[in-house]
């Protein structure tokens, strides 16, 4: 440990930099640990200044020694948008299976990077924290529903129509054309769109459309709050900072609100599945009486194989999910845990619908090789 005076243009002594031998906590390598330490005003003899220095020294020699140790933040001007940015592209480098995780965190850092966009990480403080947590629980976004106010049945009624086909050709679900035809019901603008241009009919006069301000789910609000905690863990993590404001300890718990589930009744139930099984699509009867009959979560239905699929013994295995994300493309894993991975039973009616769509997919995969055999051959020939 040695210092250095410091005068002003008058000559006047003003300042020590104080130095102090050390090393790099994450690479070992010996750095020197610096600081200056001003002389209090009204602090003139040189008795008074020779123990202050003295005091500060020691202060100074203990602090090295905890950053030595990596046990507290080295000083650093980072700011947190740039620790950000890195932190969210080690992720698919640490493991490269982590997409949603990866999706997720990319979302929640176009709330937070804009709040801290130009602020150190050392410069955080709970205050801070709290402010940003009590802003995005008070923030509001436009939702629009569009309510029953008519039914349609009026109109098939009278034109003698058949709703299923009705809902073959509109290209929706026949429960979401009786949802449509029921007063009070709420359902989707597109949806309400189409079907006012199917039967030429005026939008107002059918259905009404509100505009709610509503505050974002609380869901949501922890979610963006989980990504700023684990960037922020990553920095004491680093020794970048010493204290993680962002956790639970620091700050008052995340509010908004919560979204009610929208289950179906019995007779809705019995409505959807009568409807996917007259399906003419085998491709989405597949996927829904699959759905149904096994609970398969979505990934898991886009992961399967037909190698996983014993149509005679009526089994199948669950192994993989398939996941798209936007601009990463699609990525097969592995089920999550080993529970995940499992053998599951097939009835008849499943059964008897996977049969057709076999069938119906090795025609496909047929038409497909003859296809590219085709533009293969035109190409032969035209290049003679």
């Amino acid at each position: 440990m040695y210092s250095k005076e410091k005068f002003d243009k008058n000559g006047n002594l003003i300042s020590y930099r104080l130095i102090c031998s050390g090393k790099d906590p994450l690479t070992g390598e010996h750095v020197n640990y610096t600081k200056t330490w001003k002389i209090p005003t009204g602090l003139t003899g040189k008795k008074e200044i020779k123990f202050q220095l003295d005091k500060e020294k020691i202060k100074f020699e203990e602090e090295c020694k905890r950053k030595s140790l990596g046990l507290q933040a080295i000083e650093n001007n980072i700011l947190f948008e740039n620790f950000a940015n890195e932190w969210l592209e080690r992720i698919l480098i640490r493991n490269e299976e982590s997409y949603s995780y990866y999706i997720r965190a990319k979302e929640n850092l176009k709330t937070i990077i804009p709040f801290f966009k130009k602020i150190q990480l050392k410069a955080i403080t709970p205050s801070l924290i709290q402010k940003f947590y009590d802003y995005i629980c008070s923030r509001t976004y436009k939702k629009s529903e569009v309510i029953v106010k008519k039914s349609i049945n009026e109109i098939v009624d009278k034109e003698n129509l058949i709703k299923s086909n009705v809902a073959n050709e509109l290209g929706i679900a026949r429960l979401t054309l009786r949802l449509a035809s029921t007063i009070g019901e709420r359902i989707n603008k597109k949806t309400a769109m189409i079907i006012c241009r199917y039967f030429q009919i005026p939008f107002n006069k059918y259905f009404e459309e509100n505009v709610q301000e509503l505050r974002y789910s609380k869901a949501t609000n922890a979610s963006i709050r989980t990504t700023l905690v684990m960037i922020l863990n990553e920095a004491k993590r680093q020794r970048l900072i010493e204290h993680n404001f962002a956790t639970k300890e620091f700050t008052k718990p995340i509010t908004g609100t919560t979204k009610d589930k929208n289950i179906y009744n019995l007779e809705e139930s019995k409505d959807f599945i009568q409807s996917i099984l007259k399906d003419n699509d085998l491709r989405k009867k597949s996927i829904f009486a699959i759905l149904i009959f096994l609970g398969l979560r979505k990934a898991e239905i886009c992961g399967l194989e037909w190698k996983d699929i014993d149509l005679k013994n009526g089994t199948m295995m669950v192994k993989r999910n398939s996941i798209y994300n936007s601009g990463l493309g699609i990525n097969t894993k592995n089920v999550k845990t080993f529970n995940s991975l499992r053998k599951l039973e097939l009835n008849k009616t499943l059964i008897d619908i996977l049969k057709d769509y076999k069938i119906w997919w090795d025609e496909q995969k047929k038409i497909k090789v003859i296809t590219i055999m085709i533009d293969y051959i035109y190409k032969i020939v035209g290049s003679l």
